[in-house]
């Protein structure tokens, strides 16, 4: 048995873990069609995991569990009503059931990829020279990185060119193009893709 003092409650848990409980967070062993159903959730619980195993729901906390001292991760009912409030429910349902992957998604969204100069003020360097940069354009708007995005302005931003696919020729390159499609797959608001923090939790 650990001992007391250890922070660990016998062998079931560890104290930060019996108080998340008690603040009404739960793992996810603990999700069922009921829960997720009372807070309007109407898809399977298996696509809920499904959502926490790609990494597009974050636990809000994590805590060792059981004998061997297992980190387990917690959620709330915050995750879940965040989750239908915020998200593009039904495009990653279909990617969830293989209708769809993330190219298809890509197109549906209207996703493209494109090549602009802009001044360097607009990155904030002190400067008059202006700078090519290969972005992601939705919505009207440029995404340098997941939480870095230009509005258009037709006095400062030219489209050199532009893609409705990634060229494979290696002519646009963005090493943060994952994180910004993943940010604009998750959220079905151009609101919530330009907020810096995305994390649900």
């Amino acid at each position: 048995m650990k001992d007391k003092n250890s922070g660990y409650i016998g062998n079931k848990m560890s104290k930060n873990a019996h108080k998340a409980h008690q603040d009404g967070q739960f793992p996810i062993s603990n999700i069922n069609a009921k829960l997720l159903r009372g807070y309007k959730f109407n898809y399977s619980v298996a696509f809920f995991k499904w959502l926490c195993k790609k990494g597009y729901v974050k636990a809000i906390s994590n805590h060792h569990t059981g004998a061997a001292s297992v980190i387990t991760r917690f959620y709330s009912a915050t995750t879940i009503t965040y989750i239908v409030d915020k998200c593009n429910l039904p495009l990653l349902y279909d990617m969830y059931r293989g209708k769809a992957n993330k190219d298809d998604a890509k197109k549906h969204l209207g996703i493209k990829f494109v090549k602009i100069k802009i001044p360097m003020s607009l990155l904030n360097i002190k400067s008059f020279a202006a700078i090519t940069i290969d972005a992601v354009f939705y919505k009207e708007y440029f995404f340098i990185s997941k939480e870095k995005w230009l509005h258009p302005n037709k006095n400062q931003i030219q489209i050199v060119k532009e893609w409705d696919h990634e060229p494979s020729n290696g002519d646009w390159k963005n090493n943060n193009k994952d994180a910004i499609v993943r940010k604009i797959i998750l959220f079905k608001s151009i609101d919530d893709i330009i907020k810096k923090n995305f994390t649900i939790s």
